[in-house]
């Protein structure tokens, strides 16, 4: 809009109307996140929330869809059919190993530091935090795999982890479990 008032020019001025127009189309977009595989824009309530209280970047459709995919495409194992030593997927290698993470064959996985990619420190994996630890378990960052009395999730005896046994010990010490 090119308004013309007296002797000056205003340029991009819009009338008061226009101006609530788009900043109620503008709040409707900020409501709204994209999907990373279908590339829809959708508002938060298709998104699941994470524990730290963020959204998942794949919508809820799309997450299902993936799992159903999986769970109908399995070997006779019951594993991914790429990924099955049993079957000799395409995702094994010769040393058998995954192919993407087997240092002899160099996947590409593993950097040139002979370490997995993303928990390289000198490479600065993408699960390296700020505070060079691996994210999910550091404190600072309140990764996902801390609880709530600041310890390893899978190792806390109050929140019952995985790596406690029936005899509220460390499952990989307990003599009675071995």
């Amino acid at each position: 809009m090119y308004l013309k008032i007296g002797s000056r020019d205003f340029v991009g001025l819009k009338t008061r109307q226009q101006t609530t127009r788009t900043d109620t189309t503008m709040n409707s977009n900020q409501d709204r996140v994209q999907c990373v595989r279908c590339k829809v824009n959708l508002p938060h309530t298709d998104f699941k929330k994470k524990r730290n209280g963020n959204l998942y970047r794949r919508c809820v459709q799309c997450t299902d869809k993936e799992a159903e995919y999986r769970n109908t495409h399995k070997c006779q194992h019951g594993r991914q059919k790429s990924i099955c030593k049993e079957c000799q997927g395409c995702g094994i290698c010769e040393h058998n190993k995954r192919r993407s993470r087997c240092t002899e064959c160099k996947g590409c996985g593993i950097c040139e530091h002979n370490k997995i990619r993303s928990r390289c420190k000198e490479c600065k994996g993408g699960e390296i935090c700020e505070h060079q630890r691996i994210r999910s378990q550091c404190k600072e960052c309140q990764g996902s795999g801390i609880c709530l009395h600041d310890r390893l999730r899978s190792q806390c005896k109050e929140c019952q982890g995985g790596g406690i046994c029936d005899h509220n010990r460390r499952r990989s010490e307990c003599k009675e479990c071995q």
